[in-house]
């Protein structure tokens, strides 16, 4: 008895933020995010190159999504139109994906966010013939999303670490907070960590790298630092944007003496 064939596959899903993922994939787009205005006709309408990096014909639709987080009032993509939607790209080929945003007449200041996904669609094999029993097809397939984000009118990057808490564990200073995004547009800073003592000599230092807030959000800070030695300590974080301070907070906390 023949029995019908049976498929399956498995979707990659990444959605590219603000590092180089490092697997292997059948789809590769370029840029991985893109900021760009909406109030300006000439950058209104954007461009993403879209390489089919594996051996094998693929097919790719494009489409704009709402990230989890996201408000529904500062949501993109119900302004976007995309073309073409679908793409077919033979192994090594590149072919280019656009956009173009159409605002309506009357919107606030601020940066309006979607998540532009270009998934890669199931194919059934070619000549595949019919064969007695159960028969796998397993396909990893990819689902890349990219940020985009619209500037409208005058953006504002504001924000501020609040509810901090500083833990001392086995010579480990714990740092927790709620990095708060207070402007209209998202944050992608570097974060300083300094430490000094009574003298104001640096005992303890660290960098946080790529610390993105979206707009009306608020993301978890951590950093951990070895701090010994007892007395009083004065602790420093400074969270930059393209060398503009967006932050900065100040704290003090003392590492009492042993008593043996």
């Amino acid at each position: 008895m023949k029995l019908k064939l049976v498929i399956m596959f498995v979707t990659l899903y990444i959605v590219m933020s603000f590092s180089q993922v490092g697997l292997a994939m059948a789809l590769k787009v370029a840029p991985q995010r893109l900021v760009f205005r909406i109030d300006d006709p000439e950058t209104t309408t954007q461009v993403v190159i879209v390489t089919n990096t594996s051996d094998k014909p693929i097919r790719v639709k494009v489409y704009p999504e709402m990230a989890p987080e996201q408000k529904q009032e500062e949501y993109l993509g119900d302004w976007i139109v995309v073309y073409p939607r679908l793409l077919s790209l033979q192994p090594g080929e590149k072919k280019y994906a656009r956009f173009t945003v159409r605002t309506p007449e009357e919107i606030q200041d601020g940066e309006y966010r979607a998540l532009l996904f270009f998934e890669e669609i199931y194919q059934q094999p070619e000549n595949q013939e019919e064969a007695e029993g159960i028969e796998l097809d397993f396909q990893l397939l990819t689902k890349l999303g990219i940020n985009i984000y619209g500037q409208y009118g005058q953006i504002l990057h504001r924000g501020s670490l609040e509810e901090v808490e500083l833990l001392m564990e086995d010579g480990q200073l714990l740092i927790r907070g709620n990095f708060v995004n207070r402007g209209n547009a998202h944050l992608l800073m570097d974060a300083g960590v300094i430490v000094t003592d009574e003298q104001g000599k640096i005992v303890a230092e660290s960098q946080v790298p790529f610390f993105a807030v979206h707009r009306s959000v608020f993301r978890t800070f951590e950093d951990q630092l070895a701090v010994s030695g007892s007395g009083s300590y004065q602790l420093r974080i400074i969270f930059k944007q393209e060398d503009v301070i967006i932050d900065e907070y100040t704290g003090e906390f003392e590492i009492p003496s042993r008593i043996d």
